[in-house]
């Protein structure tokens, strides 16, 4: 019964360990998610300004 029960217990904090591990993972790809949905987005930004700057110019020389 006492093998049973430090068999448990290591289990028990095998799978505590296993779940940390796992948020740590977890956050590392939301920062990563995160980091490039800014990027892009700020690329898609730069240049929606830069095509819309170029139209508002054409529409003032004409």
């Amino acid at each position: 019964m006492r093998d049973v029960d430090r068999k448990i217990a290591q289990l028990d904090e095998q799978q505590k360990q296993l779940e940390k591990e796992i948020r740590s993972f977890n956050l590392k790809i939301g920062i990563v998610i995160f980091i490039l949905l800014v990027f892009f987005g700020w690329i898609l930004h730069r240049e929606f300004i830069n095509t819309y700057a170029e139209h508002e110019e054409t529409k003032i020389t004409e």
